[in-house]
């Protein structure tokens, strides 16, 4: 996972979403049905641009106009994932997921943040659809009616706040991802969005085999060498690459230094 700059709202989308907000405002308070008219969609851009079109929670690259505008907070329900692993669902090649176990499911999501440009984050559609779904693992015990998110602690990572994914995320080189030091937001990350399916473990094995081979041949080169080979592993964490927040968890936690210092390095 990779750290972005969320894009700045446009001033024409609260205008264009007061008057749902609104509708929605007054069919809680009568205890009706909630609508959620999709006016995010036409702002997907907004994200592909400043995600370099990539998917925000495992940073394959997402083509042409594919890709979902999600919610990170879930609008219209909120479900559960059992604590069990076995329950997490198995994942197929085809990213299908069979025997995954919800233990609750809560009918009543993050309506009043449906139209909240925070909110947002372009996920492609297996994370989002196949995996996350109406996923939002907290800390705490969840209420029936989720009315006070100042007082959660969300578990899962996300690319638009501060919390640095190195401190919760590790990989070994061959692409699998597992809890750093058992991150309570790094296992809760991995198996809301399926970081573990097979098939995107077999996508970052090239890049994580290639970045480990480089780490190895820091030990041993020669002073005339170094540069090059710093330079190597600088490129593959390019914000635009795929699996870049991959790349640079990988150098932070293998040697002593930041991925920071790295850039300073190369200005």
């Amino acid at each position: 996972m990779l750290l972005y700059t969320r894009p700045l709202e446009p001033e024409e989308f609260s205008t264009e979403t007061a008057v749902v907000k609104k509708i929605n405002e007054t069919h809680i308070r009568q205890n009706k049905d909630l609508h959620f008219p999709n006016k995010w969609g036409k702002y997907k851009n907004y994200f592909i641009i400043a995600q370099h079109k990539k998917c925000g929670y495992c940073e394959e690259l997402i083509s042409g106009d594919y890709g979902d505008m999600e919610h990170y907070r879930p609008k219209g329900e909120v479900t559960v994932l059992s604590n069990n692993p076995n329950e997490w669902g198995e994942h197929s090649s085809n990213n299908t997921v069979s025997q995954r176990v919800f233990t609750s499911r809560y009918s009543q999501g993050y309506w009043w943040l449906a139209y909240e440009w925070n909110n947002y984050l372009l996920s492609c559609r297996s994370c989002n659809q196949k995996y996350k779904i109406s996923l939002f693992p907290i800390q705490e015990n969840r209420r029936n009616n989720p009315q006070k998110q100042d007082e959660e602690t969300p578990s899962l990572l996300n690319p638009f706040e501060v919390e640095n994914p190195v401190n919760h995320l590790e990989y070994d080189k061959i692409g699998a991802i597992k809890p750093h030091l058992k991150s309570l937001q790094g296992l809760e990350t991995i198996k809301t969005c399926g970081l573990d399916r097979p098939s995107l473990v077999s996508a970052r094995f090239e890049v994580s085999e290639f970045i480990f081979r480089k780490l190895r041949s820091l030990k041993s080169t020669n002073e005339n060498n170094y540069d090059n080979i710093l330079f190597d592993i600088y490129k593959k964490g390019s914000a635009t690459y795929a699996f870049a927040g991959m790349v640079r968890i990988l150098f932070e936690q293998n040697t002593e230094h930041t991925w920071n210092d790295l850039e300073e390095y190369f200005k």
